[in-house]
């Protein structure tokens, strides 16, 4: 930032004195200059914007991740739960009625249509 104030300054010194005996090359109002720093400014802002879609694409990959992982962890505890139950069986316990609820097998499909119909902005 400093280097783009040293510049600009330079630059309108060396239009607006003669100092230096440069010529002046942009005169007021610096319609050059002006056209040099929209030009950065669009570029900047391009890359700005691949740089955040590069980052949201990795965010998706995350997040991707992350469902199949928590899909794993979900089969791997439900699978946990039902041997749990078998064993309590086995050794006569009663088995609760919410861990035969969570024992169950759990529908995706049913979890992914609650998810996207309690989302809000949905119609």
């Amino acid at each position: 930032m400093m280097l783009h104030v040293v510049i600009f300054a330079f630059w309108i010194v060396a239009n607006t004195t003669t100092v230096w005996a440069l010529p002046h090359f942009d005169p007021r109002p610096f319609s050059l200059l002006a056209t040099c720093v929209a030009l950065e400014a669009i570029l900047l802002a391009s890359f700005i914007l691949m740089r955040q879609s590069r980052l949201a694409r990795r965010a998706d990959e995350r997040d991707h991740l992350m469902l199949q992982l928590l899909l794993l962890m979900e089969k791997e505890i439900t699978a946990v739960l039902g041997m749990d139950r078998h064993i309590a069986r086995r050794m006569g316990l009663s088995v609760e009625a919410n861990v035969q609820e969570l024992s169950g097998q759990t529908s995706i499909e049913g979890v992914a249509n609650a998810i996207e119909r309690d989302l809000p902005g949905q119609s």
